[in-house]
């Protein structure tokens, strides 16, 4: 078998060259690395024995905190160093999840991820595909980057091996990591900042807060129960009962991340100061029983 192989199995298509469309997002030397167009979930072979350096979601514009300027462009990332002093070191990019953490050892061959299409810098399901050779220097017109068939001049093996003399126990396949697994507390902060801040879940956190402080009545007005004193109080909808309960675990979340101050903050200032003028006039007594 050749001594690097590509990492995906022969007759898939190449949709953009090493060193093709420069300027954009790529450098004056062009595209830094091979794309090869393949449906999402598509396996990911090792191109050679080695150690995976990185594999995670880079969360930085500017590829601060390692030394292979990998950015947040390329999603979910995978560089494996390939044994050898001689050896490159390949990168793999917009997967849709891996097995693989930094320091596994893995073996030519051997599938360390799936395609995917996550990252900015991507108009469609592929692999993206870097060699970057010892001693490279970042500052050239490829970011330090080589054409990948500098090295790579083979496929996986895909005959199989023969069958063992006895069968052996299938270990349980490692559980999958998704974006989800490999997030940070403060992705998580991010992510939860841009749903709160949609108008229709500001809505539905403002009446969170208004529950806190008194109970839910019914506006159809088929009871004469009323728990809060004021106009805004009567005008809450029975239909949020149902959802008391997913707002306080929204609510909790934020708290538990640390961002319920933040939270308030967003709100518009005129639902806050009304909000805080409805809590304090209000009534607390048991919610009446409604006819559905």
């Amino acid at each position: 078998m050749a001594r690097y192989i590509w990492p995906v199995d022969p007759g898939i298509s190449i949709n953009q060259a090493f060193g093709s469309s420069p300027g954009g997002v790529n450098p004056s030397g062009g595209h830094t690395g091979m794309d090869f167009g393949t449906p999402p979930g598509t396996p990911v072979y090792a191109p050679a024995d080695g150690v995976i350096e990185y594999a995670q979601w880079f969360t930085t514009d500017n590829g601060v905190g390692n030394p292979y300027w990998l950015t947040s462009g390329g999603g979910i990332s995978i560089v494996l160093g390939c044994d050898g002093d001689d050896a490159p070191s390949f990168v793999f990019s917009h997967l849709s999840g891996t097995q693989k953490n930094p320091g596994d050892r893995v073996r030519q061959g051997d599938v360390i991820g799936y395609t995917g299409n996550t990252g900015k810098w991507t108009t469609g399901p592929h692999l993206h595909f870097e060699a970057i050779p010892p001693g490279f220097n970042l500052n050239n017109s490829n970011y330090g980057r080589v054409n990948p068939g500098r090295y790579c001049t083979g496929f996986r093996n895909t005959t199989p091996p023969p069958a063992p003399p006895k069968p052996t126990p299938t270990p349980a396949p490692p559980v999958q990591k998704d974006w989800f697994d490999m997030a940070s507390t403060n992705d998580l902060k991010n992510a939860l900042r841009e749903v709160i801040k949609e108008p229709a879940i500001l809505d539905l956190i403002a009446l969170a807060f208004l529950q806190r402080d008194c109970y839910l009545v019914d506006p159809t007005a088929k009871t004469t129960a009323i728990t809060g004193s004021t106009t805004l109080a009567k005008k809450i909808n029975w239909a949020a009962y149902n959802n008391a309960k997913l707002l306080t675990i929204l609510v909790a979340i934020a708290g538990n991340l640390g961002i319920a101050t933040e939270l308030i903050e967003d709100l518009p200032e005129t639902l806050a100061a009304q909000l805080s003028a409805e809590a304090g006039s209000v009534v607390e007594t048991a919610p009446a029983e409604v006819d559905k």
